[in-house]
């Protein structure tokens, strides 16, 4: 696209210039012929030579080499300037598909990235999960070892108990009467 501006620049600089010229030429053959119409009636009248026609030719002939001298320089700068743009062109689509290529390569690196922060992110959570289950579990073993380490505790009774001696009875079959099988008074005590 700046190739196609730079030439259509070129081709209007160049119609200016031909057209400038043209006009350039164009009036000073017209001033030239006035001139030499004036020239010879004043020479009629005067009885004089006119030496305008000629100096006027000269200085039209010298005004066209100079205006072909300026095209052809601002043809040539124009050239130049082309190249120099078409240049800058190529390094620009060079490094305009450099570029595309880093993005390319960056966009791929992005996803690895992506994923492997989700895969850290699951792993994450994961961890928290056992490291919330294992703090339950030592919690829970702490209890133990302080309910194991602390002196226990004996229940109170609310009465000693004391033991007595049963008397030992013989019993023998005696022919006595019932009177005689009564037992002697001992001492028996309440057991709760």
């Amino acid at each position: 696209m700046t190739r196609r501006n730079l030439s259509d620049i070129l081709r209007q600089e160049v119609q200016k210039e031909t057209s400038e010229a043209s006009e350039s030429e164009s009036k000073p053959v017209a001033v030239e012929k006035s001139e030499t119409v004036d020239a010879s009636a004043a020479s009629s009248s005067r009885g004089r030579k006119s030496t305008a026609p000629a100096s006027s030719s000269a200085d039209s002939a010298k005004a066209n080499d100079a205006s072909e001298a300026k095209l052809t320089a601002q043809i040539s700068e124009l050239k130049a300037a082309l190249a120099q743009g078409a240049e800058q062109e190529k390094t620009l689509q060079a490094e305009t598909k450099s570029l595309q290529a880093d993005i390319k390569r960056q966009q791929k690196e992005v996803g690895g990235l992506e994923a492997q922060v989700s895969r850290l992110k699951t792993e994450l959570t994961e961890a928290k999960d056992v490291i919330l289950q294992l703090s339950e579990e030592n919690t829970q073993m702490r209890k133990t070892v302080d309910e194991l380490k602390a002196p226990k505790a004996q229940p109170q009774r609310k009465a000693p108990l004391s033991l007595r001696s049963v008397p030992s009875h013989s019993v023998q079959p005696s022919s006595q009467s019932s009177s005689t099988n009564k037992p002697k008074s001992v001492d028996v005590g309440w057991m709760d």
